[in-house]
């Protein structure tokens, strides 16, 4: 977003970032992987920033339509650019490329290599790659994922959008044959994408094989008109991610190639024979995952812009009684209460995958059930610090000029799409029970899953010492435990009572989320501990150590009800909280700027880098297209004749 304020640096702001107590660097290129990311993702910074094809006025005054065209040209432009500078093949320098870019438009072209190429990857057979795939890469055919329907999403089994085979013509016909069948949803479907990996239910020689997936075209490839047979079209508008054309589609027996059926795991032969080969549970585990980790990061970095820019005008925003006669009113990020609310947003900033994200695909099952319930929890959380980053910035926060609501309604419908989050967590939960039975057999448990072999113990007790990192991690282990045997319990009595095993799953299914969050809160608390302990520099291991605390002891406290933790212990995680708060107070503007996020990438004129906030907002707010006129048309169109005394309704 450009902005004609150019001023010095707020001194506020100036006098917060002396206050950092570690080398703001040092952590920035923790966070980045390494010195050599930091410094390639500020060079591509450069050249997006200085490329003139990504500037733009405000999206916030732009139409949908127009939103929706300025996304699509940034999008290929992306592309175009990515190519041209031998960038296609490095995973890291593309993200960063397209993050900055388009830093507050969904990309129309998204699914395309999020879901549409792993997919042609994954499922299609050598022949099938060797056909579709290279085109796919090089953008000659843009495709999208069209698995959700207006009447199904989560329960794939129930999906209605029929493939039937017909031996005579060697095609496959694909219908829509109610209108719950109809594909809601896909990004890119609407308008953008020409062809789409379509699942649908399998029929051939009169019996139906379940779900596969298939090829199919869209749009003609020169004229992009829909094919006959084809009707898609957008959704029209939502509640956030306003650039993408998220789609409908109704197949009308639209015949394809028996061919076009991704043959990797299963074919169809000429005559209808159907064969079914053993299939690769890792490359189907590892398309989930691997979307999973892309929700997860993308949270994480929700959390990370919404944090920066609450942090920042904190430390501007003066607001309540002065403590003296004469005193400057006291800043947001002094008050206790704000700082916790903040501080405890920036504690969830964490890397919560980094098995998956590095490609350990050894234990794939177990890490296909534990990224469930880290998506959910993640995109869980990143929904509710990203509002509650809003919060904090009290009437600007609800303004569009903030940044903030955009990042809410973007990140928001993570918690619905690729799995509803209570789903995704009762996924969990159900793997956790099988882990309570197969512990029950002495039988070996992945590393995540390793502490359900211990045997019960009395609860820890948190008064007395100090309260570590390592002394609150214990008792999180003791909790999600206790949890999980209590409820397996009760799911064992169920079925001791002759109940059907679904039955039984449902009646404990409320508390089994509750255990799939504190199992995956373990795991996250551990992660972060892990990195925090990693740190060369000390005191930057001392603050992401505190910083780690902070995130613990909000966990035990705000989990206080689970065990019935004791009074005592509770006032004692409490004061500790309030000591962290005051530790980490000075260190508050670092923290958020350890991340390096650019003006361009925040959107944001309270989180601006100088804090000039209130002369920005001022320009800002002047090139609404409501400021176009002095007088606006509606005056003269109604006002005029109303305050005469005319009656609207002859107007």
């Amino acid at each position: 977003m450009t902005n004609p304020v150019v001023q010095k640096v707020n001194p506020m702001l100036t006098e917060e970032r002396a206050k950092a107590s570690f080398p703001v660097e040092e952590l920035t290129y923790i966070l980045d992987g390494g010195k050599f990311n930091t410094e390639k993702r500020r060079e591509i910074e450069e050249l997006v920033t200085k490329d003139p094809n990504f500037e733009h006025p405000p999206i916030q005054f732009m139409t949908r339509e127009q939103q929706y065209s300025l996304a699509v040209k940034k999008a290929l432009l992306v592309q175009q650019r990515l190519k041209e500078l031998d960038m296609l093949d490095d995973p890291y320098a593309s993200y960063f490329f397209r993050r900055i870019a388009m830093p507050r438009e969904v990309s129309p072209i998204g699914l395309h290599w999020v879901m549409f190429v792993p997919t042609l990857m994954g499922q299609c057979s050598d022949e099938q790659r060797e056909r579709w795939l290279q085109r796919a890469l090089n953008y000659e055919i843009i495709g999208t994922y069209a698995q959700t329907e207006m009447g199904h999403g989560t329960f794939l089994r129930g999906i209605e959008t029929t493939a039937t085979y017909d031996p005579s013509s060697q095609q496959f016909v694909l219908h829509s044959p109610t209108t719950t069948s109809i594909k809601w949803w896909p990004g890119g479907l609407g308008k953008t994408c020409n062809y789409a990996v379509v699942v649908a239910q399998l029929h051939t020689q009169g019996r139906c094989h379940g779900v596969h997936m298939f090829l199919v075209q869209l749009r003609d490839e020169s004229t992009h008109r829909s094919l006959p047979g084809v009707v898609c079209g957008d959704i029209g508008p939502k509640m956030g991610y306003h650039t993408i054309d998220n789609g409908f589609l109704q197949l009308n027996s639209v015949r394809i190639p028996r061919e076009n059926m991704l043959m990797r795991n299963a074919e169809v032969q000429p005559d209808g024979t159907y064969i079914r080969r053993v299939s690769n549970e890792k490359l189907t585990y590892g398309t989930m995952v691997f979307v999973r980790s892309l929700i997860v990061s993308d949270a994480a970095r929700g959390i990370s812009e919404a944090a920066t820019i609450a942090v920042r005008y904190a430390c501007v925003r003066r607001q309540g009684e002065p403590s003296s006669p004469g005193a400057p009113e006291p800043r947001l990020l002094d008050y206790p209460v704000h700082q916790y609310r903040l501080l405890t947003c920036v504690a969830n900033l964490l890397r919560t995958m980094p098995d998956v994200l590095e490609g350990r695909t050894e234990r794939l099952p177990e890490t296909h059930a534990l990224s469930a319930g880290l998506k959910a929890v993640g995109s869980n959380r990143g929904a509710a610090c990203v509002e509650e980053c809003r919060r904090c910035c009290g009437g600007f926060g609800f303004s569009e000029a903030s940044g903030l609501p955009k990042i809410y309604n973007d990140i928001n419908p993570a918690c619905t799409y690729e799995g509803e989050n209570t789903v995704m967590l009762l996924q969990t939960g159900r793997h956790l029970l099988k882990c309570v039975e197969r512990a029950r057999r002495g039988e070996q448990l992945a590393p995540s899953d390793a502490y359900i072999r211990s045997r019960p113990t009395p609860q820890p007790k948190l008064a007395g010492g100090p309260l570590t990192a390592d002394l609150l991690l214990g008792w999180l282990r003791w909790r999600s435990l206790s949890m999980l045997l209590e409820v397996s319990g009760r799911f064992n009595s169920f079925i001791e009572q002759r109940q059907a095993w679904a039955d039984a799953f449902q009646a404990v299914s409320r508390r089994l989320t509750r255990c799939a969050e504190a199992h995956c809160i373990l795991y996250v608390g551990q992660a972060f501990l892990d990195s925090a302990k990693a740190a060369e520099n000390p005191k930057i291991c001392g603050v992401l150590t505190s910083l780690c605390r902070l995130f613990l002891l909000n966990e035990v406290v705000s989990g206080a009800g689970d065990v019935q933790l004791s009074r005592s212990d509770l006032a004692r995680c409490q004061d500790a909280i309030d000591s962290l708060l005051t530790e980490l107070r000075p260190n508050a503007v670092a923290l958020v700027e350890a991340f390096d996020l650019p003006d361009r990438m925040l959107c944001s004129v309270i989180g601006r880098y100088d804090g000039q906030v209130y002369e920005a907002m001022l320009q800002w707010a002047r090139q609404s297209p409501l400021n176009a006129t002095d007088v606006h048309e509606s005056y003269e169109l109604y006002t005029r004749q109303f305050l005469a005394g005319r009656s609207l309704a002859k107007l």
